[in-house]
C-alpha cells in the first residue's frame, strides 16, 4: 500500500468507555514518516490463515496444557472456533461466556480441531430450553463470522456466568495460554476488561471497541469494513 493510498484510507473512532481507540489496520514495530512507530499492512494478508508451523506438535502440547488449566471434563469455555485455533487470524475477545454448552471437551478433537456445527447446535438447544434466541454478542459474533474467514471467539475468562457480576472466581490462565502459543493477527476485545487485559499486547492489531452485547451493528459493520478495506 503506497502512502498516498493509506492516508486517503478512513480512520474509525470506537469509544470505550472514556477512552477513543483509533483503529486503522497497522502494525507497531516500522517506522514510516507520517505516523512513527507504525507500518500499514495489507488486508488480505492480515485475515490469511495464520502459518501453522508444526502444527500437530504444537497443537498436542497445547492441548495438555490447557487440560491442566480447565480440567478434563470441563465446563468452562476456553474458545470456540472452525477446526484449529491456530488457524485462525482473527480473534474476538470479550470478559466470559454467558453459556456453557456443556462438557467444552466434547467438541474438541486431536485430529480435526473444535467442531463449531455441534457446539452451535447445542448451543441454541440450551437458549431454547431456557426460552431464549441466540444473545446479542451471539448475533453480533455471527455477522463477524458471515464477513471475515478464520475467527476464533473467546473471553479472558474461561469460566461461564449469566452474568459478569456472578461469575465465580476465576482467572485468565487458559485465555494468557492461548495468546502465548498462537499467533493471531487480529484482537477485536470488546468491553473495558478485555480491552485493558490486552492492553499490552503488540504483536498483531488491537481493535478495541464497547462489548457486544450492546454495540450496535453500525459498529460492528465499521470493523468488518476496516478489516476487509485495509
Amino acid at each position: 500500500m503506497d502512502k498516498a493510498k493509506a492516508r486517503s484510507q478512513p480512520r474509525l473512532a470506537l469509544r470505550l468507555g472514556s477512552t477513543v481507540r483509533v483503529s486503522r489496520l497497522l502494525f507497531r514495530d516500522h517506522r514510516t514518516p507520517e505516523e512513527p512507530g507504525l507500518v500499514a499492512v495489507d488486508g488480505e494478508a492480515l485475515l490469511a490463515p495464520a502459518p501453522k508451523p508444526c502444527e500437530r506438535r504444537l497443537m498436542a502440547s497445547f492441548e495438555e496444557k490447557l487440560a491442566t488449566i480447565i480440567g478434563r471434563p470441563s465446563t468452562q469455555r476456553p474458545f470456540v472456533c472452525d477446526g484449529f485455533p491456530s488457524d485462525c487470524s482473527v480473534w474476538v475477545v470479550g470478559h466470559n461466556a454467558a453459556t456453557t454448552g456443556g462438557n467444552w471437551w466434547q467438541y474438541w478433537s486431536s485430529d480435526s480441531g473444535f467442531d463449531l456445527a455441534s457446539w452451535r447446535n447445542d448451543y441454541d438447544a440450551e437458549r431454547e430450553e431456557r426460552g431464549k434466541g441466540p444473545s446479542a454478542t451471539r448475533r453480533r459474533i455471527d455477522r463477524f463470522r458471515a464477513s471475515i474467514p478464520n475467527i476464533l471467539e473467546t473471553n479472558i475468562y474461561a469460566t461461564p456466568s449469566k452474568r459478569m457480576a456472578s461469575m465465580p472466581d476465576s482467572d485468565t490462565k487458559a485465555f494468557d495460554l492461548m495468546l502465548a502459543t498462537l499467533t493471531p493477527r487480529v484482537i477485536i476485545a470488546h468491553g473495558v476488561p478485555a480491552a485493558e487485559h490486552l492492553a499490552g499486547w503488540t504483536d498483531g492489531k488491537l481493535i478495541a471497541c464497547p462489548h457486544l452485547s450492546r454495540a450496535g451493528y453500525a459498529i460492528v459493520d465499521a470493523v468488518i469494513a476496516e478489516l476487509q478495506a485495509n
